[in-house]
C-alpha cells in the first residue's frame, strides 16, 4: 500500500525561498561528513518544495555506476555511503551523462533529477519526486537546482578534505619510518622497522615483504 501524498502547498514567495536557501547554504557549511550533508538535505529539502521522495546517488568511481547513498519517503530513511547500485532509467541516465536537468511529463506524478556537479566534475544525481500531478513549477526547478549545487560543493569540499587527511597521514607514516632508518645499516631491521610502522598506520596484524635478488629471478618472501 503505497503512502498517501503530501498536502498540496501554496507557493512560496520568491524573498521566502530565497532566506531559506541562505539558511540551508551556512547550515551546510557547518558540516564536515557526507553523511551530515545527506542528513541535512533530507530534513530540509520540503522547506523549499513539495517530496514525496528522494534520492541521491554518489558516481563509485572503480566500477563507474551509481550508488544510492540516500533514499527517503513518508515512510523511512535509508542513508548508506555504501549503497546499492541505482537503476539507470532513462532520466537518471541522461543526467548522469550530460549534466542536463530532466523534468517528466508534469501530468503525470512529476519527478525531477539535477546532477550534483562541483569544479567541472559529476559527482552523482538527486531526483526528487511527488506523488501529485502538476505539483513542480519552473521556480521548483531552480531551487532543486541551486539546492543540488550546494550539495555538491560541500561533499566535493569534504571529498578533498579527507584526501588531504589521508595524505597528511601517509606522509607522516613515512616521515616516522625514515626517521627511525637513520643510522642503521642493516637490512632485517630496516625491514621489521617498516613493518612495525605500516601495521600500525594500517592496522595491520599480518604483513608480507618481498625481495627480489638482483642475480636472480626468484623471489624470496619473509613475513611478519
Amino acid at each position: 500500500m503505497s503512502a498517501a501524498p503530501h498536502p498540496r502547498r501554496e507557493p512560496l514567495p520568491l524573498g521566502e525561498q530565497l532566506r531559506q536557501l541562505a539558511s540551508f547554504g551556512r547550515a551546510i557549511q557547518q558540516i564536515f561528513s557526507a553523511t551530515g550533508v545527506l542528513v541535512l538535505l533530507a530534513d530540509r529539502l520540503s522547506e523549499f518544495l513539495p517530496v514525496d521522495a528522494l534520492t541521491v546517488a554518489l558516481v563509485e568511481p572503480v566500477e563507474s555506476s551509481l550508488r544510492i547513498v540516500l533514499d527517503t519517503d513518508s515512510r523511512q530513511r535509508r542513508i548508506d555511503l555504501n549503497g546499492l547500485a541505482l537503476p539507470i532509467e532513462p532520466g537518471v541516465r541522461r543526467t548522469w551523462e550530460t549534466g542536463e536537468f530532466w523534468q517528466n511529463d508534469p501530468e503525470s506524478a512529476p519527478a525531477m533529477i539535477v546532477a550534483l556537479t562541483a569544479r567541472g566534475n559529476r559527482l552523482g544525481v538527486v531526483r526528487v519526486s511527488s506523488a501529485r500531478a502538476r505539483e513542480y513549477d519552473q521556480n521548483d526547478a531552480a531551487v532543486v537546482q541551486q539546492v543540488a549545487q550546494t550539495v555538491a560543493l560541500a561533499l566535493d569540499n569534504i571529498g578533498q578534505m579527507e584526501r588531504s587527511e589521508r595524505l597528511a597521514r601517509n606522509e607522516a607514516v613515512l616521515n616516522a619510518i625514515t626517521e627511525r632508518y637513520q643510522g642503521i645499516i642493516d637490512l632485517p631491521l630496516m625491514l621489521d622497522i617498516t613493518l612495525t610502522e605500516l601495521g600500525k598506520a594500517l592496522g595491520a596484524t599480518r604483513a608480507r615483504i618481498v625481495l627480489m635478488p638482483l642475480d636472480s629471478s626468484e623471489a624470496r618472501t619473509g613475513e611478519d
